[in-house]
C-alpha cells in the first residue's frame, strides 16, 4: 500500500507512535547519563570545603542539613573532611562527622581523614573519628597507614588510640618499614609501650587492602 492510498488516520497514527518514542527514548538516555555523571562527579571546589577550611561549623551544619552530601570530592579526592583534619579543624570536622562525612574515604593518594588527623598528633579529632569505625589500616600510595603517621609525629596519645581501636601494627610501608621500626629508630619508649599495648593486631602485610570507597 502506498502513501497515497493510506488513510489520514493511519499516517497520523503511524507519526504519533514514531515520534513518542523517539522521545521516550531521548528522556531514557538523559536520565541514564544525569545518574551516571552525578555518581562520579568530582568539583572543582565547593561551599563545604570552604567551610571546613574556615573551621565554620555553623555553615557546614546549614549546607548539609539543606541536601548538600557530606562526602563531596573536589577533583583531588579530597572530601571537606580531609580538609578539616589536614587543618586541625575540630568543630568542622565535627560537624561533618555529624553529617555523615566517612573518615575511611581515600584521596588520589590513597589518604584518608584518619590519615590526616593521625599525622597532626590529633588524638581528639582521631577519637572522634574512630567512632565512625573507619578502616583502621588503608594504606596510602607510600604504603603507610594511620598509625604510621602516628608514629612519625610522635603522638603517643594518638598512637595508644588506634591500637586499642585495632590498628595492624605489623604492615610494612613501601620502605618495608613497621609503625614499629619508626618508633624504634626515634627511640621513643613511649611509643614503643604503646604499640606493644594489648588491642593492636600484628599480622604483617606488604600490599594495599582494596581502597575504600564513598557509601552511596
Amino acid at each position: 500500500m502506498n502513501v497515497r492510498s493510506m488513510s489520514v488516520r493511519t499516517i497520523c497514527t503511524a507519526l504519533f507512535c514514531t515520534i513518542g518514542l523517539g522521545l521516550l527514548g531521548a528522556c531514557h538516555n538523559s536520565d541514564s547519563g544525569s545518574q551516571d555523571a552525578g555518581s562520579t562527579k568530582k568539583v572543582s571546589a565547593s561551599p563545604l570545603h570552604a567551610a571546613a577550611e574556615r573551621n565554620d561549623d555553623a555553615t557546614i551544619t546549614q549546607l548539609t542539613s539543606s541536601g548538600t552530601d557530606a562526602n563531596t570530592q573536589l577533583k583531588n579526592g579530597r572530601t571537606a573532611l580531609h580538609i578539616a583534619a589536614a587543618g586541625g579543624q575540630m568543630r568542622a570536622a565535627t560537624a561533618l562527622l555529624n553529617a555523615g562525612a566517612n573518615p575511611g574515604i581515600s584521596d588520589n593518594n590513597g589518604e584518608t581523614p584518619l590519615m590526616m588527623a593521625a599525622a597532626r598528633g590529633n588524638a581528639g579529632m582521631v577519637q572522634a573519628m574512630l567512632a565512625k569505625r573507619p578502616p583502621l589500616d588503608a594504606q596510602n600510595k607510600s604504603g603507610k597507614t594511620a598509625l604510621h603517621f602516628a608514629v612519625e609525629h610522635n603522638s603517643t596519645d594518638t598512637v595508644r588510640a588506634l591500637v586499642q581501636a585495632g590498628a595492624n601494627t605489623g604492615l610494612s610501608d613501601k620502605k618495608g618499614r613497621t609503625p614499629m621500626d619508626y618508633a624504634t629508630s626515634k627511640g621513643n619508649q613511649a611509643i614503643i609501650d604503646a604499640l606493644n599495648s594489648k588491642g593492636g593486631s600484628t599480622m604483617t602485610r606488604t600490599s594495599p587492602p582494596p581502597s575504600t570507597m564513598p557509601a552511596r
